[in-house]
């Protein structure tokens, strides 16, 4: 019998500015730190929503979420996809970049209630992460980088094998998906019952850098409950 699905998927296409408020879709954009970050849809065959960071000489972050308006249950979802890339410079020194579902955002993503993530710490390397409330999984290294040379890479966290094990994929240059990290079970059981919302979030510790990541679609599916 046909199981009655629930479909978020955003491509960004056409130009708009994403504000502090959901004025114009379910995304807000939310900074930290006192220069002028921006979160802006560009132009051209390929729409994607970019998120930059400006030059200010400072701790500084940009989050795109959907403002704490959290609309999936953790059990009833089955995947959720990113295709995105780092347009300009590789993730650095003092620099992270983190994409997944979380709880209710936090500037520091590590002192969010719930995540599960994909990482750039520091460095190219790819990491994955997940914090049910009860079981955590920081930083577990996997074979895969993410560099401005490899251009958009589609991932993905797959909730079908239940939340005791949830699981991370990457595609190659032909987009074939790949498994990340498989002898680590990341158990988020305790997510039952919660609610989750899409969050990608790009910061800087210090410096005058400009880190940034283009996001070319968000999807989520999962069951209609």
């Amino acid at each position: 019998m046909y199981a009655p699905i629930h479909r978020f998927f955003d491509d960004f296409q056409g130009k708009r500015i994403i504000g502090s408020t959901a004025t114009d879709g379910p995304w807000v954009f939310t900074k930290n730190g006192s220069g002028s970050p921006t979160a802006n849809t560009l132009d051209g065959a390929t729409s994607a929503v970019r998120l930059l960071l400006d030059n200010t000489s400072e701790a500084q972050a940009i989050d795109l979420s959907h403002g704490d308006i959290k609309q999936w249950r953790a059990e009833d979802i089955e995947y959720v996809r990113f295709r995105l890339k780092v347009p300009t410079a590789d993730i650095t020194t003092a620099q992270t970049l983190s994409f997944g579902l979380s709880g209710n955002r936090n500037n520091t993503w590590h002192s969010r209630a719930q995540y599960v993530n994909f990482a750039l710490q520091a460095s190219t390397a790819l990491l994955l992460e997940s914090l049910d409330g009860t079981t955590t999984n920081n930083a577990v290294a996997t074979d895969t980088t993410v560099t401005t040379a490899l251009g958009y890479r589609e991932f993905a966290i797959d909730f079908t094998q239940g939340l005791a094990d949830v699981r991370f994929l990457a595609g190659d240059a032909s987009n074939h998906m790949h498994r990340l990290a498989p002898k680590t079970t990341f158990n988020c059981a305790a997510l039952k019952g919660l609610f989750l919302q899409p969050s990608i979030q790009i910061q800087k510790a210090s410096g005058t850098t400009t880190p940034a990541v283009d996001v070319d679609y968000v999807e989520i599916v999962g069951r209609r409950s």
